[in-house]
């Protein structure tokens, strides 16, 4: 099985959530990455859009247009590239959400 680094929403663990630190955008069409970078790209716009991502298209202004999703972990250095930010991929594996660690740290 290939890493991803976004697939179909999952609900975060609350300990996570309560970080407040994590962007999950809810939705179901496998873009969890492109909304994720989409939100952070434009924070003003969270409130808006949150619930409602099928208004928020974004994706030509940024280049997310131009990605292949699900976007594969040895694909993250190329996006970084693109949009010109860093990118950081973590994975939890007990359902707390305690016992984290990093897939993937940004080499920018």
């Amino acid at each position: 099985m290939e890493l991803t680094a976004e697939c179909d929403y999952w609900m975060l663990p609350k300990y996570l959530i309560s970080k407040r630190a994590i962007l999950n955008p809810r939705n179901n069409d496998h873009r969890s990455f492109g909304y994720a970078i989409m939100f952070l790209l434009n924070p003003k716009d969270w409130g808006m859009y949150a619930l409602n991502l099928q208004n928020y298209n974004k994706f030509h202004q940024h280049g997310l247009d131009k990605i292949k999703y699900p976007v594969l972990i040895n694909e993250i250095p190329a996006c970084e590239e693109q949009i010109n930010i860093r990118i950081n991929v973590f994975t939890f594996n007990d359902a707390a959400g305690f016992n984290r660690y990093p897939l993937d740290i940004s080499k920018k």
